[in-house]
């Protein structure tokens, strides 16, 4: 049985619409040697691409211009550190912890969602949170925020 995104790949009819940031026009379907993503319809003239998921075809996140996604790149980068690398925090209690000091839902706390002035807004916070405690210490996630409602 083929994937979602593969049979997305061969029918680009069905594929959803995804617009390039970059330059406007329609992204489709494409196939890597690192597998599946969206690329322009105007390459080589434009580069701009879009991840998708694996198994289903659907693109990640929000498709963003190249400066949006070098922010969001770097805002992976220092939130990373408070909950991969230095493992203070389960990854829903890092994300719950952004989304107070960002004044934003809980449910709509994903970098890949971010434009370019929450990017920074998430490198500069994460910057500053150098000295937080570890898992157990300010921040109590309530239950309705485990299973993701607002």
């Amino acid at each position: 049985m083929i994937s979602s995104a593969e049979y997305l790949f061969y029918h680009p009819e069905e594929q959803p619409i995804v617009k390039c940031e970059d330059c406007g026009s329609r992204m489709v379907l494409r196939k890597s040697q690192h597998g599946y993503f969206y690329g322009c319809t105007t390459f080589p003239e434009c580069s701009g691409t879009h991840g998708c998921h694996q198994n289903s075809g659907k693109p990640l996140g929000k498709p963003a211009n190249a400066e949006t996604r070098a922010l969001r790149v770097k805002a992976h980068g220092a939130f990373d550190k408070l909950w991969i690398f230095n493992g203070r925090w389960r990854r829903n209690e890092a994300y719950a912890w952004l989304a107070d000091r960002m004044t934003i839902p809980y449910d709509q706390c994903h970098i890949g969602s971010f434009n370019s002035q929450q990017c920074r807004q998430v490198i500069i916070v994460c910057e500053k949170a150098g000295d937080l405690p570890a898992c157990g210490g300010e921040l109590y996630l309530k239950k309705s925020l485990r299973k993701g409602k607002a």
